[in-house]
């Protein structure tokens, strides 16, 4: 097994295993956790006064603001769990290269149809630094990870899924020992 940082990379017999690992920004995970709890404070607050009322019509006006605030707290505890718990996991396996995350999402790409996989330009805008093309369109993996963490993926993927390799596959100082 390689690591590079949060990314390792296990080759078997079956094919290619590669783990990309939560992020854990400590600091915002405890700042998104007390706020969610002031959040949640005034949820509670809007909620009790919606319901003491008996609906009068100012609160059902109020009605969709806390239907708004609620989903905005769904999605910063969201956020909260995939900073603590989030992990991407890319096999290549089968003919196939599955990607995975750890909130419910599994994609299956058939190793055939795969064009190029390469490292986001910034022009690339989406979700991942790795990009992978297929003849079906683009798909994207590594979600918030460095370019440096992205590039061994890219490299062993490419040598997994049998891609010529690419120039700008080298690592950055070997690309800058070739100018001098």
């Amino acid at each position: 097994m390689k690591k590079f940082g949060r990314v390792a990379i296990l080759q078997t017999a079956d094919g290619l295993g590669i783990y990309i690992g939560p992020q854990r920004q400590i600091a915002v995970v405890l700042f998104l956790i007390v706020w969610l709890a002031v959040w949640g404070l005034g949820e509670r607050w809007a909620l009790s006064e919606l319901f003491a009322g008996g609906f009068p019509l100012p609160g059902l006006l109020v009605l969709p603001f806390v239907v708004i605030w609620s989903l905005a707290g769904i999605a910063v505890f969201l956020v909260v769990i995939w900073q603590l718990l989030g992990a991407e996991r890319i096999f290549h396996t089968g003919g196939a290269l599955v990607h995975q995350t750890s909130i419910l999402r599994r994609k299956v790409i058939d190793a055939s149809t795969i064009k190029d996989i390469r490292i986001a330009s910034g022009s690339e805008a989406g979700p991942g630094t790795i990009i992978v093309e297929t003849t079906a369109g683009k798909s994207g993996m590594g979600v918030l990870i460095s370019r440096d963490e992205a590039l061994p993926i890219v490299v062993a993927l490419r040598r997994s899924i049998g891609l010529d390799e690419r120039e700008d596959d080298k690592a950055p100082q070997q690309a800058e020992d070739r100018r001098e």
